[in-house]
């Protein structure tokens, strides 16, 4: 909410109004000092001091920590001038496979609602419940495309979620695989992939960030209205940039009016097996749900062979100016070289993961109350820029070596799978993350380079639909 500069001539005028609401019944009892000469001024500086108080608060939130324990409740107040709660994360979503061993004699239904839990951790003993989202049926008058020749079982796949919020949703591939029901027509259940999403519940951070956006700004057809549409209406985005006018980065400028590009942190996968005619070699395949995240196998039906990527087929991305989208063209090519190329006329099973959240991004453009006559919006996946970073490190003597470097690999690990959508990879803010660490003696770098470079120590780029991201074996630190 903005704050406006309040001038002397202002609070001369509220002075006045003071004065004039006096209450004549004190004049005549109290006499006119107090009424007339301290309460009109008083309630104006009480609103003088009210202002300042919040423009105190506000100024705080440069720094998220100011609001750690009770003061949490401060920041709840400001956010809530504007309209805004704390998001309380998402749930984890899971494809879950029902199968049987023979091919059913009638139709078979999973209905929605219906509960799978993960086998109990080892170490706490808790489980993670999910339930299915959608209804899903296996039909036997085509029992045949149920058929997985890969495991010789009929399966048919379900869409589940987690009914917890957060990261604590996150179950392992094969690990949701206890019915909590009886499984009537499939005698098994179990999730091939790992559950993906569940954010957990906003931080400080992240909301001090969308505050600030809401305060700059709500208009849908401005690049901050589309940031707090986005990070606002949609929990498993961690971020979003956008692109518009003569950015050469809108390679699609030129074709489609009014072309804006927004580039999104945060997938949320979907897993699903499709039949395709295949035609001849060489010719693209493409999938029904876009963007594609990877291929998870391919069959021939007819002839039940299963087929190996780079060998009888090639997985294909769309690198035009709308890939990673919803209306990218992602596929596969069949390679004229395969020995198992089927027959034309057969059908080929697709066994694949897409990112579903980036679908449900653009649908939402279509809706009434994000529509802009005029702006052709685009979501994209923001695309990983994998980082390799090795370093030297001396601990002071008084310190625990072991506990030192764990930290320190914590603190840096975090920093750099935190950035941002277009945010450079500084040597400098490594620098300052590992120094504020009670024991560093000495830090220096070895190498900082994207993975695909096989050497340097510089500060990297990353462009605006670019975010950096580090696995931690890549990351190397040689105590010295």
């Amino acid at each position: 909410m903005p704050f406006e500069r309040i001038s002397a001539q202002q609070f001369a005028n509220a002075l006045r109004s003071g004065v004039s609401d006096r209450n004549d019944e004190i004049d005549v009892a109290e006499g006119d000092l107090s009424d007339t000469v301290i309460i009109p001024p008083a309630r104006v500086f009480e609103s003088v001091h009210e202002r300042i108080r919040k423009l105190s608060l506000i100024n705080t939130l440069a720094n998220a920590n100011e609001f750690q324990g009770v003061f949490q409740l401060d920041l709840e107040g400001i956010v809530f001038n504007e309209g805004l709660t704390r998001q309380l994360g998402s749930v984890a979503t899971v494809t879950l496979t029902f199968s049987r061993s023979s091919a059913p004699t009638i139709d078979q239904r999973v209905q929605r609602g219906f509960p799978v839990a993960t086998l109990a951790d080892e170490a706490s003993g808790q489980a993670i419940t999910f339930v299915t989202t959608e209804e899903r049926t296996m039909f036997v008058a085509t029992a045949s495309s149920y058929l997985n020749t890969l495991t010789g079982r009929y399966e048919l796949s379900v869409p589940a979620a987690a009914v917890i919020r957060g990261s604590g949703g996150r179950a392992g591939p094969n690990r949701v695989k206890r019915a909590l029901r009886p499984l009537a027509g499939f005698d098994d259940v179990t999730n091939p992939a790992t559950a993906a999403g569940g954010r957990n519940a906003e931080t400080n951070a992240d909301l001090i960030r969308r505050y600030l956006l809401s305060i700059r700004g709500r208009e849908l057809s401005t690049p901050r209205g589309i940031d707090l549409y986005t990070l606002t209406q949609f929990p498993d985005v961690e971020d979003v940039t956008v692109v518009k006018g003569a950015d050469p980065l809108l390679v699609r400028a030129g074709d489609d009016a009014g072309a804006v590009d927004a580039y999104i942190i945060g997938e949320a996968s979907t897993q699903v097996s499709e039949n395709f005619v295949y035609v001849a070699a060489s010719e693209l395949i493409p999938v029904s749900f876009p963007p594609l995240i990877e291929v998870r196998g391919v069959t021939d039906v007819v002839g039940g062979v299963p087929l190996a990527e780079g060998v009888d087929y090639e997985v294909v991305f769309d690198d035009s100016g709308v890939g990673r989208s919803a209306r990218a063209s992602d596929g596969i090519r069949f390679l004229a070289t395969s020995a198992n190329l089927p027959d034309p006329g057969n059908l080929v099973t697709i066994n694949y993961k897409y990112n579903a959240l980036l679908r449900r991004l653009q649908t939402s453009t279509t809706l009434d109350d994000a529509d802009v006559c005029g702006r052709d919006l685009l979501y994209r996946a923001s695309e990983e820029v994998p980082m390799a970073h090795t370093a030297n490190l001396r601990v002071a003597s008084t310190f625990n070596t072991a506990n030192v470097l764990r930290t320190v690999r914590l603190a840096v690990l975090t920093f750099i799978n935190t950035l941002r959508g277009g945010a450079d990879v500084e040597e400098s803010d490594i620098q300052g993350v590992v120094r504020a660490i009670t024991g560093v003696d000495n830090y220096i770098t070895t190498r900082l380079s994207r993975l695909s470079v096989p050497a340097g120590t510089g500060d990297v780029v990353i462009e605006k639909n670019e975010h950096a991201r580090i696995a931690d074996t890549d990351y190397v630190v040689t105590l010295i």
